[in-house]
C-alpha cells in the first residue's frame, strides 16, 4: 500500500472516525479495566447506601474540613431561615396569618429543641451527610395546648431500610422503604421503630418496621437521576480523597513527630544493675522504653538500633495539599475558601466570581427542594390545621397564596452592590421589591417600617437626612460634588394657647402618642389607654429618654387608664426627669391614667375634666393558689398607688385607700379642693374615643359631655377610619371567643323573648349552615366517615374540632422513643384554657 493509500484512507470518514470521536467506549490498554454495571442508580443506592451512609456520618464527625463544609452547605442554604411573605390581598387577614404563623414557629420542632427555622438547619445538614432527610407532620391533641395543633418530627435516612424491598399485602410494591401503588404514587412510608445505630435504647426490637401515610411523610433530597427515590450524601464525591487525605496527613504528623525526638541509646558491655530500679522488659527480657523526646534507651550487649529514613516530602506538601482539597471542594460544589478557610490566595474579583457561581446553584437547591418539597407542603398543612381548629377564620385556599424569601447574601463589597442596584432600578431593569427580596426582607414590612420612623421624626421635630422632607429638599437643590447637608432638628416657636386634639388615626402621624418640640421645651400628649393596646411604657420611655437633659415638659392626659405597671413606670420616669413637668387633664385622668398625672409638677385642669383614683383590678383563672397569688400582688400594687396620691395630696393613706375603694371620682373644682389637682383653667370641649361606661360610678355629666369624633369630609381618611374601626371590631370578636373559650362551662343559650315564637325558616338555616360546616370540617381533616356520627349527636363545632384533632393523633403509630404521642401519659390543660392563665392587671 502506498502513501497515497495511506493518505486516503486517514482523510474519509468511517466507522475509525466514528469509534475515535466514542473514545470512551473503546476497550484500550488504558480502558481495559474500566467496567462499570450497567445498574440503575436505586440499585446502586440500596446496596451501597448504607455503607456509604456510615462512612460519611463518619467523615463530618472526624474530619475537620468534612465539619467545616457540612457547616457552610447549611449556612448558605438556608441561613437563619427561609421564611414566608404572604400573597393575602386582604391586609388584615394578611397580617392575622402571618403573626400566628410567627408564633408557631416556636412551637414547631417535636423535640422542642429549636424553631421550624432551626429545623431548616437540621434538614439541610442531613442533605449534605445523608443527601436525604424525612419529616413526619405531627397531627396533636387539643388538649396540649398548642396555638396550632401539629409538629414536625424529623428523622434519619438510617430510619427508612433500604433493605426492605418487597411486595406487600395490599398487591402495592415495597422499594427500599417507600412503598408504591399501581401507577407508581407514594402512598406509604415502613418505618423503623428504633434507630438501628442507637445502643442506648435497650429492648429496642430493630427489625420492627412501621407504616406510616406519605400524606403525612415528606421527603426532602435532591434526584440526580430521573426516578431515582432515595438520596445520596451530598458529600459522597469527596468521600475518598477527604479520607486518603485524612490518613496522608496522620502519616505525615507521625513522621514529623518521630523525627523531633531526640534520644540516646546506651551499650553494656557487662550486665549491671540499673540507677534508677529495674526497668521494663519485654518478653525476651531485653530492657524497652518509649521513644519520648530526652529518652535514654539502655541496650543489651550486642545490640544496636536502626532507623528507616523516609523521604522528606520538603516542599511539595502544600501544593499536593492545594491541589487535593481544591479537588475536594470541586467535588462538593462549594468555594475552596469556604471548605478550608484559606483566602491567602484570594481576592475580590476571584470571591465574587467564585461565589456568584456558587450562589447560582443554591439557588436551585433552594427553590427546587427546601422551598418545594419541605415550606410549601408545610405551610398547606399548616393553613389547613389552623382553619380546621378554628385559629383562622378563611378558606385554606384563600390564604394559601404565599411568597418564600431566602436570607440575604452579604457580598465582598457592599457598597459597589448597592450603587449597581440602585443604576439598575434607576434604569427600569429591575423593580425595588426584587430589589428588597433579594436582601432576605419583606418590601412591605421595610416600608412600613420606614413609614413609622418618618411619623416619629415628624413628631419629634427632628429632620434626618433620611428623612422624606430632608430627601425633597436634596432632590430641588443641585448636586455639588460631595458635598453633604447636616441635618437640624425643628422647633415650634410659639405654644398652642388651647388644649391639643387627640392624634387622629388617619393622619400621617398613626401613632397612640405624640412628643412634639416646643420653643419652650417639649409637648407629650397621651389620649389612649395605657398598656399593650395603647401607651406602653417601653416606647414612652424610650421616647422621652431622647429629650436634652432639662427640657420642660408638658404633659397632656385624656386617657381611661389601663396597665398599672406600665403606669408606674411611666410615672417613676416622669418623676426622674430633670426638667419641669406640667401636667395638662384636657378630658379624664381615670384609673392609671390619674396615677400618671401624679408625677406632675403641677398638675392643670379645666373646669370641666374629671380625675378617678380607684382600686387596681385584675384577671386570672387557674387555683385557688394561683388567685391567692393574684389577691397578693394587688394589695402590694395598691399600697404603692396609695404612696403615690398620698404624696401629691397631702392627705393621710387611709384616707386615700378609702377613696380607691370607692371609685372616687373628682371634678376639676374638687380635685384641685382635696389637692390632686393645683389650677383650674376654662373649660374645653373633651373628645375621646373611648367608652367609660365601664365604670360603675362614671358621673353622668361626663357621659354627656363626651363627644363622639365627627365624620371625616375627606374620603381618603374616611376609608382609613373604618378600616381601623373593622380591625377594633375583630379584635374584640377575637376577645369575646377567647374569653368564652376560658370559661369552663359554656353559657346556657338565652330563651327567645315569650310571646315571640321562634322562626321556622331561621332554625332550618341555622340547621343547614352547622351541618355544612361539620362537612367542611371532617372533609378538611381527612375524615368525612366521622360527619354522620357527629350530626346524629348534634356535636357542636368545637367538640367536632376536638374529637377529629384527637382521631388524626391516635391514628399516628410512634417512632422513636423520644417522641411519645402527646395526651396519653400525663394530663394536659384542655384547649379552652390556652391563654386561661393571661395574668393582667389594671389600675
Amino acid at each position: 500500500m502506498g502513501i497515497f493509500d495511506r493518505f486516503r484512507r486517514r482523510s474519509t470518514g468511517g466507522p475509525a472516525a466514528v469509534r475515535a470521536r466514542l473514545e470512551g467506549a473503546m476497550a484500550k490498554r488504558r480502558l481495559r479495566g474500566w467496567n462499570p454495571p450497567l445498574e440503575n442508580i436505586n440499585a446502586l443506592v440500596a446496596s451501597g447506601g448504607p455503607r456509604l451512609l456510615a462512612r460519611s456520618r463518619e467523615l463530618v464527625v472526624t474530619n475537620g474540613y468534612a465539619a467545616n463544609a457540612c457547616e457552610a452547605f447549611a449556612a448558605n442554604l438556608v441561613g437563619d431561615g427561609i421564611k414566608p411573605s404572604s400573597l393575602i390581598g386582604d391586609g388584615d387577614l394578611r397580617d392575622r396569618v402571618q403573626r400566628l404563623w410567627l408564633a408557631w414557629t416556636d412551637e414547631a420542632d417535636a423535640d422542642a429543641l429549636t424553631d421550624f427555622y432551626g429545623l431548616q438547619a437540621m434538614v439541610a445538614r442531613e442533605m449534605f451527610v445523608a443527601g436525604e432527610c424525612f419529616v413526619r407532620l405531627r397531627p396533636r391533641r387539643a388538649e396540649d395546648g398548642l396555638l396550632v395543633p401539629l409538629q414536625l418530627q424529623l428523622l434519619q435516612s438510617e430510619m427508612l431500610p433500604f433493605e426492605k424491598t418487597e411486595t406487600a399485602a395490599n398487591g402495592n410494591r415495597i422499594r427500599c422503604g417507600i412503598e408504591f401503588d399501581a401507577i407508581g404514587r407514594r402512598v406509604a412510608y415502613h418505618f423503623r421503630r428504633r434507630h438501628p445505630g442507637d445502643g442506648t435504647d435497650q429492648g429496642a426490637v430493630i427489625p420492627e418496621t412501621v407504616r406510616v401515610p406519605a400524606a403525612d411523610v415528606l421527603h426532602i433530597y435532591r434526584p440526580i437521576d430521573a426516578g431515582q427515590i432515595r438520596g445520596l450524601p451530598h458529600i459522597a464525591p469527596a468521600m475518598v480523597r477527604l479520607f486518603l487525605l485524612d490518613q496522608y496527613d496522620d502519616a505525615e504528623l507521625d513522621r514529623k513527630k518521630t523525627a523531633a525526638m531526640f534520644a540516646g541509646f546506651i551499650t553494656k558491655t557487662a550486665p549491671e544493675e540499673p540507677m534508677m530500679g529495674e526497668a521494663e522488659a519485654d518478653l525476651d527480657g531485653a530492657a524497652i522504653a518509649s521513644l519520648e523526646p530526652g529518652t535514654m534507651q539502655v541496650l543489651l550487649p550486642g545490640e544496636d538500633v536502626k532507623f528507616s529514613s523516609p523521604a522528606d516530602v520538603g516542599g511539595g506538601y502544600e501544593a499536593f495539599q492545594y491541589r487535593t482539597l481544591l479537588a475536594v471542594s470541586a467535588s462538593l460544589g462549594l468555594p475552596y475558601h469556604l471548605v478550608t478557610g484559606d483566602v491567602r490566595q484570594a481576592n475580590y474579583s476571584s470571591l465574587r466570581a467564585e461565589l456568584v457561581e456558587f450562589r447560582r446553584r443554591i439557588g436551585q437547591l433552594q427553590h427546587g427542594v427546601i422551598v418545594h418539597q419541605l415550606c410549601r407542603a408545610v405551610w398547606q398543612r399548616w393553613l389547613e390545621t389552623a382553619v380546621l381548629v378554628g385559629a383562622l377564620d378563611a378558606d385554606p385556599a384563600t390564604v394559601r397564596p404565599v411568597q418564600w424569601i431566602p436570607p440575604r447574601w452579604d457580598w465582598v463589597d457592599p457598597l459597589k452592590d448597592i450603587q449597581a442596584q440602585v443604576l439598575a432600578m434607576e434604569a427600569g431593569i429591575t423593580s425595588r421589591r426584587k430589589v428588597v427580596e433579594a436582601t432576605g426582607y419583606d418590601i412591605e414590612e421595610i416600608d412600613r417600617e420606614n413609614a413609622a420612623d418618618a411619623a416619629r421624626a415628624t413628631g419629634l421635630g427632628l429632620r434626618y437626612r433620611t428623612s422624606p422632607e430632608r430627601r425633597r429638599a436634596l432632590a430641588r437643590r443641585p448636586r455639588r460634588g460631595r458635598t453633604r447637608a447636616l441635618a437640624q432638628a425643628t422647633t415650634r416657636t410659639t405654644a398652642p394657647t388651647r388644649p391639643i386634639r387627640p392624634p387622629n388615626r388617619s393622619d400621617d402621624m398613626a401613632s397612640w402618642y405624640a412628643i412634639r418640640a416646643r420653643g419652650t421645651g417639649a409637648e407629650v400628649a397621651i389620649y389612649d389607654e395605657i398598656g399593650a393596646c395603647g401607651v406602653s411604657a417601653k416606647g414612652f420611655l424610650a421616647e422621652l429618654g431622647a429629650l436634652p437633659e432639662g427640657t420642660p415638659v408638658d404633659l397632656r392626659l385624656n386617657s381611661p387608664g389601663g396597665s398599672v405597671f406600665d403606669a408606674v413606670a411611666i410615672h417613676n420616669a416622669l418623676k426622674r426627669h430633670e426638667g419641669p413637668v406640667t401636667v395638662w387633664i384636657d378630658g379624664i385622668a381615670a384609673s392609671a391614667a390619674s396615677y400618671i398625672a401624679m408625677a406632675g409638677d403641677e398638675i392643670v385642669m379645666p373646669e370641666n375634666a374629671f380625675l378617678m383614683i380607684h382600686d387596681p383590678a385584675g384577671l386570672v383563672m387557674g387555683t385557688a393558689e394561683d388567685m391567692r397569688s393574684m389577691a397578693d400582688a394587688l394589695d402590694k400594687v395598691k399600697g404603692s398607688l396609695v404612696a403615690g396620691y398620698a404624696a401629691k395630696s397631702g392627705r393621710t393613706p387611709e384616707e386615700v385607700s378609702a377613696l380607691m375603694a370607692a371609685e372616687t371620682w373628682f371634678d376639676a373644682s374638687d380635685a384641685v379642693a382635696q389637692g390632686f389637682a393645683d389650677r383650674l383653667i376654662e373649660p374645653v370641649r373633651i373628645a375621646a374615643r373611648f367608652d367609660i361606661g365601664r365604670f360603675r360610678n362614671a358621673p353622668p355629666v361626663l357621659i354627656d359631655a363626651i363627644e363622639t369624633e365627627p365624620e371625616h369630609d375627606d374620603d381618603t381618611d374616611g376609608a382609613s377610619t373604618e378600616a381601623i374601626d373593622e380591625t377594633d371590631q375583630v379584635a374584640d370578636t377575637e376577645d369575646d371567643q377567647a374569653a368564652a373559650s376560658d370559661a369552663s362551662e359554656p353559657p346556657a343559650e338565652t330563651p327567645p323573648p315569650s310571646g315571640a315564637p321562634p322562626d321556622p325558616a331561621a332554625i332550618r338555616a341555622e340547621a343547614i349552615g352547622h351541618a355544612r360546616a361539620v362537612v367542611d370540617l371532617c372533609r378538611l381533616a381527612g375524615q368525612p366517615q366521622m360527619a354522620g356520627p357527629f350530626l346524629e349527636q348534634d356535636a357542636s363545632l368545637d367538640e367536632v374540632r376536638a374529637a377529629l384533632l384527637a382521631a388524626k393523633a391516635g391514628a399516628e403509630p410512634e417512632i422513636a422513643p423520644h417522641h411519645p404521642q402527646p395526651g396519653r401519659s400525663s394530663a394536659a390543660r384542655p384547649w379552652g384554657e390556652i391563654v386561661a392563665r393571661t395574668f393582667k392587671v389594671k389600675g
